[in-house]
């Protein structure tokens, strides 16, 4: 069972914080989880500060340290059933120090680490390899930073 599945099967309200993790010399680093790759991210309940929700999050599940993240660059509230919905959160994070993780323990449903180029990414986004909620968010980033370059 995912921990997307979890987190919404309890009683409280949470959310999903995740991290386009920007400055990394090899690109942005996801996570393969069964059969589809995800940004790093961590659930958090209502009331908690997103931002430090994500900090955290990230260094527990790819072992790297970002800065505090200063940019929401995506929101969606995403339906979970009939009458359960969720918010989703990506913050573009500044790579800060450490160096992303490769090895994982048996208990824990990640498979592994890698860093992605932008081209890379909008190929995977095609051939919906992608969790589709974080596709969208990393599209959107995507053409983002290429409006600004020009």
């Amino acid at each position: 069972m995912s921990t997307r599945v979890k987190a919404i099967k309890k009683e409280e309200d949470f959310y999903e914080v995740a991290a386009i993790v920007i400055g990394l010399d090899g690109g942005i680093p996801l996570i393969e989880e069964y059969d589809l790759w995800r940004l790093p991210s961590r659930w958090s309940r209502k009331g908690e500060y997103p931002e430090l929700t994500l900090l955290y999050g990230v260094n527990s599940e790819i072992g790297i340290v970002v800065k505090y993240p200063e940019r929401e660059v995506f929101r969606k509230k995403i339906s979970a059933g009939e009458e359960e919905e969720f918010d989703f959160i990506v913050f573009a994070a500044e790579y800060f120090t450490g160096n992303p993780r490769s090895h994982f323990k048996e208990d824990v449903d990640i498979f592994r680490v890698e860093q992605f180029n932008s081209s890379q990414i909008i190929q995977m986004i095609k051939g919906e390899e992608i969790l589709p909620d974080h596709a969208e968010a990393l599209m959107k980033y995507i053409n983002y930073v290429y409006r600004q370059s020009f």
